[in-house]
Formats: structure tokens, C-alpha cells, sequence
């Protein structure tokens, strides 16, 4: 017998509003197909229960890469991240415990705010 709060949560992600199917993934229902959800928010909140994320490190959306870089503990990752193109996604890694040294100098002045906040804390 199936669990009304699973079945529901499950429906969730069969949503139009992305911020439905957001909350489904939050959630950890349908990960396999909200992995390749059109909405970049969604891809992120599954990336944030770090499912998919092989696939998603090499996703277009940089909040998306964001969130594999504060969900994964791969280092091969986080050293592939560090040098992201996007400074939010590098400002992230910043935040990563051992990466902050390495991004005090980035290119960025943000990245090195986050850096050197990220060294005090």
C-alpha cells in the first residue's frame, strides 16, 4: 500500500510550477526525472540532495553548479569548480573548507571577500 504523503510528495513533482517540483526534489521524490527538469531552480534542489551530480557539475546554469559545489565532497569536483567561469559558482568553493587559501587569489573581488571571510570562520 502506498503512503498518501509519498503519493502526493510524488504528484508534487509532476507539477507545471517549477518551485512545485522544486520542493519535490527538496524532498527527494522523482530525483532521476527532476535531474533533467527545463527549470534551473529544480536542477538545483536536487543538486542540493546531491543526486546527479556527475551530470550537474557540467550544467549551463551557474546556480546550478553552485549547488553541486556546496553539496559535493569530491575534491575532483571542487578543483573543476574552482576555476568555474562564473565568479558565484568560485565563491562557493570559497566557502568549501581547504579551498579557501587557493581562492583568496581569484580574479574576482567577491571570490576573495568570500575567501578571506571563509579563513576567520
Amino acid at each position: 500500500m502506498i503512503d498518501t504523503k509519498e503519493y502526493l510528495l510524488d504528484a508534487l513533482a509532476e507539477s507545471k510550477d517549477a518551485s512545485t517540483r522544486a520542493y519535490a526534489a527538496y524532498r527527494g521524490r522523482k530525483l532521476d526525472k527532476l535531474v533533467n527538469d527545463p527549470a534551473p531552480e529544480v536542477r538545483a534542489a536536487v543538486a542540493r540532495g546531491g543526486y546527479g551530480l556527475n551530470k550537474l557539475i557540467e550544467d549551463p546554469a551557474p546556480e546550478v553548479r553552485a549547488a553541486v559545489a556546496s553539496s559535493t565532497n569530491s575534491l575532483s569536483q571542487l578543483d573543476k569548480l574552482a576555476s568555474d567561469q562564473a565568479s558565484e559558482v568560485r565563491a562557493v568553493v570559497a566557502l568549501r573548507k581547504g579551498y579557501c587559501v587557493q581562492m583568496i587569489n581569484d580574479e574576482d573581488p567577491t571570490v576573495q571577500a568570500v575567501a578571506w571571510w571563509a579563513m576567520g570562520h
